[in-house]
């Protein structure tokens, strides 16, 4: 186990790539530990997201992915496998939908076992990526209504592409720095222009947000079942949950299930103020919401 606890220590500063040499040392000694694998997943994650767009490659991504398999293939609990393999439908592939059916499933499996892996992802985490990952699905689904709806919108977001791309090849032919810094600025530019996009298309289009506005918004929503509350009690840390499923939870694991804090019963409270925003939600949006 020493390989693991060096790889754990250098993990916890930042340098991955010594983290992924010691993980690789320890799987060497012991083949059949999934969570060595899903470990050193975990590490390669850390280290993609250091480098720029342009070294990023697919190569690294499926370091990542060849791990998540092996470790799912000896553990099928192994939550911080399919974690990762979530990122990598939703970050290199691009497929938000099938990337966030993973993340909920990696989610829920981390709910009931996050007190036993140690060092493991916090179920909060995951969580924050679900969010993150809703909304990239959402507008998804807006950009492919517009593209249906105005052609005009899918010639401006190919000559947007386009123009993103050839500036990426461009900053190829700087030092590693300066291209750090134009890949980034470049990003943030591209995104920020995709939304403007959106945000004006739409305006002229209210059909194609009516999927969008179907599914009530996140703060109304319980973070266990994923489902508009009924019933939020809220906990000391300050975290709601749907009352039902949060109870369910304390059955067989007394602390908090994004936290891991020492909780019970007695310490949640009805968050009435929490509950009424919800009914006046559901005044509005009833007819259309799906719960």
């Amino acid at each position: 186990m020493l390989y693991e606890e060096r790889a754990i220590d250098a993990f916890a500063i930042g340098d991955y790539t010594v983290a992924i040499n010691f993980y690789s040392l320890a799987i060497n000694k012991d083949p059949n530990n999934s969570s060595l694998y899903s470990s050193r997943a975990r590490a390669f994650y850390h280290r993609v997201q250091q480098l720029d767009i342009s070294q990023a490659n697919g190569k690294s991504w499926k370091k990542i992915l060849d791990d998540c398999t092996i470790a799912l293939n000896k553990n099928s609990n192994n939550y911080d496998a399919l974690y990762y393999r979530g990122l990598y439908e939703i970050e290199l592939k691009k497929e938000f939908t099938t990337g966030l059916e993973i993340l909920i499933d990696a989610y829920k499996r981390s709910l009931g076992h996050a007190k036993a892996f140690k060092h493991y992802s916090l179920p909060q985490e995951i969580y924050q990526n679900i969010l993150k990952t809703r909304i990239l699905v959402k507008e998804r689904e807006i950009e492919l209504n517009l593209q249906h709806s105005h052609p005009l919108f899918s010639k401006l977001m190919s000559r947007l592409e386009g123009e993103y791309h050839t500036e990426i090849q461009k900053a190829a032919e700087l030092s590693l720095q300066a291209r750090k810094d134009k890949v980034s600025r470049l990003s943030l530019l591209y995104h920020q222009e995709t939304k403007d996009l959106i945000r004006i298309f739409s305006n002229s289009s209210n059909h194609a947000l009516n999927k969008y506005t179907l599914e009530p918004p996140d703060h109304l929503t319980d973070p266990i079942s994923l489902t508009i509350f009924h019933d939020p009690v809220t906990t000391p840390s300050g975290q709601s949950y749907e009352k039902s499923w949060l109870f369910q939870h304390l059955e067989n694991h007394l602390y908090d299930p994004l936290t891991r804090l020492k909780l019970t019963r007695e310490q949640c409270y009805p968050n009435l103020n929490l509950k009424m925003c919800v009914d006046e939600y559901l005044e509005l949006h009833a007819k259309y919401t799906v719960i």
